[in-house]
């Protein structure tokens, strides 16, 4: 065992950000297991940064030992834990400086939906845990970051819309499914460490079994390199090349009023995300509350065409239609250039 981790470390050196060790694995293997561990966290940290994939979440006390032998210890750089109990179970994870806790937001199992996707004030509950671990980490010396999974691509550009700067730990691409470009894209520019597990573990079961699996890393790493450079390049062009101005302007029945800004709340990471859009704005008409305008920004027209052609577009746009009391009158400008 102790040959074939080092092997997939010395054969991934090249093409990994970080990497991240199953506690549940080497807890499986007993003592043995917590002594491989503590032999190979160093030599990983020496090629890159190191996550105990651990998913603690108990009481203050408990959640303070298991703090001190992950980090005192075993040397991690970062740990992953569940917030189900609450700030005394996360804040322990929080108290090193130079490390993070990546908090279980909006993980990519299917029976994550069980309850992270629950409606709790208006906002499904992965909100209000991130909005916590943020607040959780405002005077403590490490960072808190989410895990936000690559099979639920609305959540992950909702969440980067309301937490630009904090750092995202994404599993689900691979073997999973989940496409590098579109992640990079839901991820809107923040800074993300890409996970993929069992495409790299299981590349192989060959003699060769390493150097397949450094393939596999060096093949997600060079799928990510053109992902970045694109969003990139959308960036500049937002910037240099003319731009396309959207307003919509809606009349809405006034009882409908509260359910339409629901509505609008949800669909606003999404079509920012949407290939082309730079931004989108609410206006309400200081006069008539029921009354709003959306303003909203693209590289071209064919880019806003095509979030029109979408099947998101088409049924947001069925659920917002039948909010209306008058006919909305839709507009669209570029920009006009004097001398």
């Amino acid at each position: 065992m102790r040959a074939f981790c080092t092997a997939i470390i010395d054969a991934t050196a090249s093409s990994a950000s970080a990497y991240k060790f199953n506690f549940a694995f080497f807890e499986a293997l007993g003592g043995d297991g917590m002594d491989l561990l503590s032999e190979l966290v160093p030599l990983a940290r020496q090629r890159a940064l190191t996550i105990a994939d651990a998913k603690r979440g108990d009481i203050g006390n408990s959640a303070a030992f298991y703090a001190r032998f992950v980090f005192d210890r075993l040397g991690f750089d970062s740990i992953t834990v569940a917030p189900y109990m609450g700030r005394d179970s996360v804040e322990p994870f929080l108290t090193r400086p130079g490390t993070c806790a990546f908090v279980l937001v909006r993980t990519s199992n299917p029976g994550g939906d069980n309850v992270q996707l629950l409606d709790s004030g208006g906002m499904p509950v992965y909100e209000h845990v991130a909005r916590h671990a943020t607040s959780w980490a405002e005077s403590l010396p490490a960072d808190a970051g989410f895990v936000v999974g690559a099979t639920d691509l609305g959540a992950m550009a909702r969440l980067r819309a309301s937490h630009p700067d904090v750092p995202f730990l994404i599993p689900g691409v691979g073997a999973q499914g989940g496409s590098a470009r579109e992640v990079m894209a839901a991820a809107a520019g923040g800074p993300v460490l890409v996970n993929s597990s069992r495409s790299i573990l299981y590349a192989s079961n060959e003699e060769e079994f390493a150097q397949d699996a450094g393939r596999v890393a060096a093949g997600l790493a060079a799928d990510l390199r053109p992902a970045t450079r694109h969003q990139a390049h959308d960036v500049h062009s937002a910037h240099y090349d003319q731009m396309l101005y959207r307003t919509v302007r809606m009349t809405f029945q006034k009882e409908h009023t509260d359910t339409f800004i629901r509505l609008f709340e949800d669909a606003k990471p999404r079509i920012e995300a949407f290939g082309g859009c730079r931004s989108l704005l609410l206006l309400r008409d200081a006069e008539h509350p029921n009354v709003f305008t959306t303003v909203s920004t693209w590289t071209s027209d064919d880019a806003l065409q095509a979030y029109r052609s979408s099947d998101f577009f088409r049924k947001t746009w069925s659920r917002t239609r039948a909010l209306f009391s008058e006919r909305p009158v839709a507009h669209s400008y570029c920009e006009h250039f004097n001398g």
